[in-house]
């Protein structure tokens, strides 16, 4: 039997950062610069009009969710950058596009987590993404659920990055 290592608070940020950090340079091609953990209360209220937000969950002997979210400019913005497209040409193939982006990018994101986790011998899976989009978008906090929410910046656009997990944890 694999031995199991607990899991931090400072390993969860540092999986976050990295993943989130990954995600960017391989799919985006660009720089996303971590700001600071926030509380769940700065964050849960929706406090940006006009929100994409991505979920992946992950079940296994850990379970959670990851949240990435971005004002709807800037997931247009991501949306060119995965696809190669120009953002006429998105707007012109319906929001579905932006959808299919920003559940993609949120599956990276968890999976590169979910990958850290296994790698502690906290065998997961991963969910299929759930992307909505909307105006003040709220995120409640899952029952029994220790929530960490990290704020990122790039291009002048806030990106946050909000785990919620039950189990392994120290």
């Amino acid at each position: 039997m694999a031995t199991k290592t607990l899991i931090t608070n400072a390993m969860i940020e540092e999986s976050a950062i990295r993943s989130i950090e990954n995600v960017f340079q391989t799919m985006l091609h660009e720089e996303i610069k971590f700001q600071q953990r926030v509380s769940d209360v700065e964050v849960s209220h929706g406090t940006e009009a006009s929100e994409v937000m991505g979920c992946v969950g992950f079940a296994g002997e850990i379970n959670g969710l990851v949240y990435l979210r971005f004002s709807k400019p800037f997931a247009l913005h991501a949306t060119t950058r995965v696809l190669g497209l120009t953002e006429e040409d998105i707007r012109d193939a319906g929001p579905e596009v932006i959808s299919d982006a920003v559940g993609e990018l949120a599956n990276m994101a968890a999976g590169g987590f979910k990958n850290v986790f296994c790698d502690l011998g906290h065998p997961c899976m991963l969910t299929l993404p759930t992307v909505v989009s909307g105006d003040h978008l709220a995120v409640t906090t899952v029952k029994d659920a220790s929530r960490h929410v990290y704020l990122f910046e790039s291009r002048g656009e806030r990106v946050i990055v909000d785990v919620q997990m039950k189990g392994g944890q120290s």
